[in-house]
């Protein structure tokens, strides 16, 4: 199953996938990282950036 702008459900054999649950996945759309998870993510790939010379300068020669 997929629903519009996520990624696949997967759901084991034998798992019985009932209304509740097309719900839940239907209300679940947003973000499936954990909101410290992201911050990290966003911080560690900024560090870098901001480290460089030519970052601090905003020079793009």
């Amino acid at each position: 199953m997929v629903l519009d702008g996520s990624g696949p459900a997967a759901v084991a054999p034998g798992t019985v996938v009932d209304v509740a649950c097309a719900h839940t996945l239907h209300l679940s759309r947003g973000p499936r990282l954990p909101e410290t998870t992201r911050q990290a993510d966003r911080l560690c790939r900024q560090a870098p950036r901001e480290a460089t010379p030519e970052a601090a300068s905003g020079s793009n020669a």
